[in-house]
């Protein structure tokens, strides 16, 4: 029987009948989904290749280890960043125009221009950021709380409680919020966080794309995805609802914009496009609008050029309007309806005008920042991101007792070792020689340390024809290859011998395993399990096993020697992960699947499904605990229960597709991220204490799952005995507050839909409150979700606006919680 851990906080309470009591185990956090499964399988058994297990040592104190015994104390340490900065997500300018505000990789930082020096840096989790018009404050929006903070130092000022919804605009003095909630608006004091006012808007309008303040803080104004201009007194709240210039229905769209990129005096700038009467082309209409007077007067650019372009945004006097097109940037007159420039390869990501200099615009793309002089047409200034932000192939700490080295091959070519919780040590970059016909594209496919952890093997592709493994000592300050190893194939997996003096390899869907000698650099041995297609390869000390597209997984002892054991699995396409330490056990996915195989009982001995992603894997040095990633979580589970004890779901990136690394001593996690960042998990003083020693293995494979404890049936028989009756303790109910996941996000309705467990434990405490309209609890906020969310927080005085934040998931899993029913 193969089990699938299904949800959240499963409990196990075993209760033992004969006069005594058990205690319940410690509850879990899985992050995975049990069902029960059968699988057919075809085995060749071989006693040869079945070590002896033994009973595990009695565990030692735990020190710096990441083990189940020091799950609270794991955290997110460091990431490994080639810069300063990783990806460039947005830019704001400083009022002044002397600085950009940054947002980057989970980092806010603020860079003076002249320079590019950072001023401040601190953790960025913000939906929304915004100066104030002094330029003094920052007000940063996340979740249901708004921050106030100093610009010039980045420290928190003050936060409260509120919640604006989608667009916010601030008012000239910096003292109120105006944001979209529903389908009006609210009007929000920062300092207090009372709502001051609520301005009701047409529904028919559309969803609103821009709004923003005049000048004077009179007048508020908000734009229409359908072309609606909607104005209020910010004092009386009186409306004015106006349209742009006559455009010809039927439209396609509208988009609205200025007022979000800091437009001093709150104009909007709107571009409408409609096709051509015979509906082959598109025109486009362009309105600049200023919020002081509430009314609007618009120049029409109808150009087919402008047709495809992607991103606009205006100068502080909007003269100028600069456009996104495919591959160029174009600058128009915003009055004139004339294009003036076309700076060729300047577009990027995104583009910012700079409030104070009107003839600037930052253009951002992920690793560099180009300012642009629009009145000359050239790039007067530019910052470019240091190393590569190229996501890792594969990564691997050194297998050395007293070492924590991080080896990181990217696919671009840069191989970097890392001194965790110092700097990087190490650059080697791989640059090919290139013809005048072609230009290949340096990859690596994979590294592995040595055993002894003197050899660092490293494969890349160069092109179709040249393959090549280099060999580096990791021990060198001058990181360059020893020797070379040529490979005909493809090289996708890379395996070193217990002893060192091997490397195995598996092609590109090769026939064969491939053992080079490191002396000699020559294929020492080669052999095949009898199958074509090989996928992947795992080596655990002397065992190693192979898996081939028709699903056939092959494990030899001693290879290549001819004692094997197959699997042939149910399925194609399987991949081999790990060997289990005690080498009793083999993990593979299919899929979103992760399941184990016991060689020693030949049979699944356990599975899990992933609903964020495939699964990669790693064992811990004791084999105590799998690290497992999977999309943007990383989970820890307890090999000896089968439960997971911690998982960190909170990550911006998702993480790399390949299995996460552990230190040699167990003290550190590394896994990687899709923005190029490198994520160190473990115990706070991980980082700053020496490497200890490699741990004992203690759990050297998985548990088989547990049997159930049968209840015992009370006998009929009425004979007395002269055994002392046993007397039942009364047992004595206490009731207790339902414990909350204890790992939870902000929720709400999004497209595509949020789901995970959390959402999981969300519908499912909603149900048990007795909010039926969640519907079955499935894991995906869905509509049903919301509306059983926006009852439950009616019921219990809270916002009611479908969105699950700090305040709703603390009264959801309150004793005081008000039922639905």
């Amino acid at each position: 029987m193969k089990l699938r851990i299904l949800g959240i906080g499963i409990f196990l309470t075993l209760t033992l009948l004969a006069c005594s009591t058990g205690a319940p185990p410690a509850p879990a956090s899985p992050r995975a989904e049990q069902t029960p499964h059968i699988l057919s399988t075809v085995t060749q058994a071989d006693s040869t290749l079945i070590p002896e297990t033994s009973t595990p040592d009695t565990p030692t104190p735990d020190n710096l280890a990441i083990s189940p015994k020091t799950a609270s104390q794991v955290k997110l340490l460091v990431i490994l960043h080639n810069d300063t900065l990783s990806q460039i997500s947005q830019l704001t300018w400083r009022p002044d125009g002397k600085a950009l505000l940054v947002d980057s990789g989970g980092t806010l930082t603020l860079m003076e221009t002249a320079t590019w020096t950072p001023i401040w840096s601190i953790p960025s989790q913000y939906a929304r950021i915004r100066f104030t018009p002094d330029g003094r404050e920052l007000l940063t929006v996340r979740g249901d709380e708004v921050q106030r903070r100093d610009a010039a130092t980045g420290k928190l000022l003050s936060s409260h409680p509120i919640s604006p919804e989608g667009l916010f605009a601030i008012s000239p003095d910096g003292r109120i919020i105006a944001s979209t909630l529903g389908g009006g608006f609210t009007l929000t004091d920062v300092a207090s966080g009372q709502v001051i006012k609520t301005l009701t808007a047409d529904l028919n309008s559309g969803p609103t794309t821009d709004l923003a303040f005049s000048a004077d803080g009179s007048k508020i104004v908000a734009g229409s995805m359908n072309g609606d201009l909607q104005a209020w007194d910010a004092q009386s709240g009186q409306r004015i609802i106006f349209r742009p210039a006559s455009v010809p229905s039927p439209l396609y769209e509208c988009e609205v914009s200025g007022a979000m990129d800091g437009q001093p005096d709150g104009a909007l700038l709107v571009i409408c496009s409609y096709p051509a009467d015979d509906y082959s082309l598109a025109y486009y209409q362009v309105g600049v609008y200023p919020a002081a007077n509430a009314q609007g007067s618009s120049a029409v650019i109808r150009d087919l050029d402008m047709s495809g372009y992607w991103g606009f945004t205006v100068n502080a006097d909007r003269s100028r309007l600069a456009v996104f097109t495919d591959e160029d940037l174009e600058l128009w007159s915003a009055f004139g309806g004339s294009r003036l420039l076309t700076l060729p390869g300047a577009a990027g990501d995104g583009m910012t005008f700079n409030p104070a200099e009107k003839r600037l615009l930052a253009v951002w793309s992920k690793r560099s920042i180009q300012i642009w002089d629009i009145t000359s047409g050239q790039k007067v200034n530019e910052w470019r991101r240091g190393g590569s932000d190229s996501p890792p192939v594969a990564l691997a700490f050194s297998p050395i007792a007293d070492s924590r080295l991080l080896a990181v091959g990217r696919e671009d070519g840069l191989l970097e070792l890392w001194n965790v919780g110092g700097e990087k040590s190490a650059v080697w970059q791989y640059n090919p020689q290139t013809s005048e016909h072609s230009k290949p594209n340096p990859s690596f496919t994979s590294l592995a340390f040595s055993p002894d952890g003197r050899w660092l093997a490293v494969a890349t592709e160069r092109d179709k024809d040249t393959h090549n493994i280099f060999i580096f000592n990791p021990a060198d300050s001058d990181l360059t290859p020893q020797f070379v190893i040529h490979s005909q194939i493809r090289v996708d997996t890379l395996a070193f011998k217990a002893d060192s003096s091997l490397l195995y390899s598996i092609g590109f869907f090769s026939d064969s395993v491939n053992a080079w000698d490191i002396n000699s650099q020559k294929i020492a041995t080669s052999w095949s399990p009898g199958t074509s297609s090989l996928l992947d390869l795992a080596v655990r000390g002397d065992m190693l096993a192979v898996v081939s597209e028709n699903g056939l997984v092959t494990a030899w002892k001693n290879p290549p020697s001819s004692a094997s054991q197959a699997i042939q699995l149910s399925y194609t396409w399987g991949q081999l992960l790990d060997i289990s330490p005690d080498k009793t056990q083999v993990l593979i996915r299919h899929g979103y699947d992760l399941e184990i195989w016991s060689f020693a009982t030949r049979q699944w001995l356990r599975g899990w499904i992933f609903k964020s992603g495939e699964p990669h894997i790693a064992y811990s040095p004791d084999g105590c605990t799998l690290a497992v990633s999977a999309g943007k979580e990383l989970s820890l589970l307890n090999t000896q229960q089968g439960k997971f004890y911690k998982s960190f779901s909170d990550q911006k990136a998702n993480l790399v597709k390949n299995p996460p690394t552990f230190s040699a001593d167990g003290a550190l996690l590394a896994a990687a991220f899709d923005d190029g960042g490198i994520g160190v998990w473990g115990l706070d003083s991980g980082l700053t204490s020496p490497a200890g020693v490699i741990p004992p293995m203690r759990c050297g494979s998985f548990s088989p799952p547990p049997t159930p404890t049968p209840t015992l049936s009370p006998t009929a028989s009425l004979i007395p005995s002269e055994t002392p009756t046993c007397t039942a303790t009364p047992v004595v109910t206490t009731t207790t507050s339902p414990t909350p996941p204890p790992f939870v996000r902000d929720l709400y309705l999004s497209d595509p839909p949020m789901q995970g467990d959390d959402v999981l434990k969300l519908q499912q405490r909603l149900l048990e409150l007795g909010y039926a309209e969640v519907g079955a609890p499935d894991g995906i906020f869905g509509r049903m979700t919301r509306e059983a969310v926006r009852r439950f927080q009616e019921r219990n005085t809270l916002t009611v606006d479908g969105y699950v934040g700090p305040k709703t998931w603390a009264r959801l899993f309150s004793p005081n919680a008000l039922r639905g029913d």
